[in-house]
């Protein structure tokens, strides 16, 4: 059972805190480190182009080092979603439209949302920051993604104003930039995983039993046959007038099969495809019917949880804990955990209760 903290400022820590890079070190996150990539301003999209050089540099002066991208951008919470699910696939964002991020011939991981600018130090391009295009080292320049939901803005000075939560979620097309034109420059931070290029293969959390593109997998996958997953977390509510937590995501096998009490079966609650590894967006529908909301599911709450309204204040986190157990002895919750629940507090996923939250075979 995952008890998950979902609030601020844990889904704002950043993995790497220093101002400026160092080529010398390794940076681990959705960007390949050892690769080349090339950005699309038509589907805001970082794709790997080629092998990155000995000293951390690139070959083509229009390309972007995945090592420098990964200290530039990469959140805690961007690592725990990684080693646990894959990444967060991106069928969401204004860009997914054009530009899905879950199919069978690609996909594309997108960084978490920061919906404010704390936690992330403003960064440093310096005119000598090796895997950077030369068109952003003419000069020193100053990059922050603090508050700018899951994009990333370059300024040739620190005049970097904040957005409104409608302007977080927009594409960078339609952001609004600091300075004079030409000045700055928005990038989204969306990658795509699993694509080869000449010298370097698959990241190594990419499995190629798929009869499509190969697909970022975690432990929950791994283990699936052999472990039931579930998750508690917090409404979206901020104060101290709420306790506890909410049951999001009922124990269960997520994958192809689930075992009961006399034999194994076809799961019919399974949370992706086992052809073609696309995670599906509604795997438990009678809970998200319950609660009136259209996504449901651990993989899809644990990757997708913080994008729709940012992250609440305050951290009840024992009477998190205290809510898990309970549930896992069979217990109902207090009624003050669930009780007065509007859309908004939900947060776009199931807030199971009542006996839906009680039943036994789900444990």
């Amino acid at each position: 059972m995952l008890a998950l903290s979902v609030e601020y400022p844990t889904g704002l820590q950043v993995s790497y805190t220093t101002a400026d890079y160092n080529s010398l070190l390794s940076y681990d996150g959705y960007f390949d480190n050892r690769k080349c990539y090339t950005y699309s301003t038509t589907n805001e999209l970082f794709s790997p182009s080629s092998q990155m050089n000995s000293d951390k540099s690139c070959s083509s002066n229009s390309e972007w080092s995945g090592n420098f991208l990964n200290w530039l951008t990469m959140t805690n919470l961007d690592q725990f979603r990684s080693v646990l699910t894959g990444g967060t696939r991106d069928n969401f964002s204004d860009m997914s439209a054009s530009n899905p991020g879950d199919t069978t011939t690609r996909t594309v991981l997108i960084r978490s949302f920061s919906d404010r600018n704390e936690y992330n130090t403003k960064k440093r391009i310096r005119t000598t920051t090796p895997g950077v295009p030369s068109a952003y080292r003419g000069s020193d320049k100053w990059v922050r993604s603090g508050g700018y939901g899951s994009k990333f803005v370059i300024s040739n000075a620190d005049n970097f104003a904040n957005w409104t939560a409608t302007q977080q979620r927009l594409a960078c097309s339609a952001s609004p930039l600091p300075g004079n034109a030409g000045t700055s420059w928005c990038f989204n931070i969306r990658v795509e995983a699993c694509k080869t290029v000449p010298g370097v293969g698959l990241e190594a959390n990419c499995q190629t039993k798929y009869t499509t593109a190969p697909k970022p997998e975690g432990l929950i996958q791994e283990y699936s046959s052999v472990l039931r997953y579930g998750a508690f977390g917090y409404l979206n509510e901020t104060g101290q007038s709420r306790n506890g937590g909410v049951l999001r995501s009922a124990m269960k096998s997520v994958g192809k099969e689930r075992a009961t009490a006399t034999t194994v079966e076809p799961n019919p609650n399974k949370e992706w495809d086992e052809n073609n590894g696309i995670f599906f967006s509604n795997p438990d529908p009678v809970d998200a019917t319950a609660s009136a909301v259209s996504d449901s599911g651990l993989i899809n709450y644990l990757n997708k949880f913080g994008y729709a309204a940012g992250y609440k204040g305050n951290d009840p986190v024992s009477e998190l804990y205290y809510a898990a157990l309970r549930y896992l002895r069979g217990y109902s919750l207090p009624t003050n955990y669930t009780n007065s629940l509007t859309a908004a507090l939900k947060d776009g996923f199931p807030v199971i209760t009542g006996s839906a939250h009680e039943r036994g075979g789900s444990r």
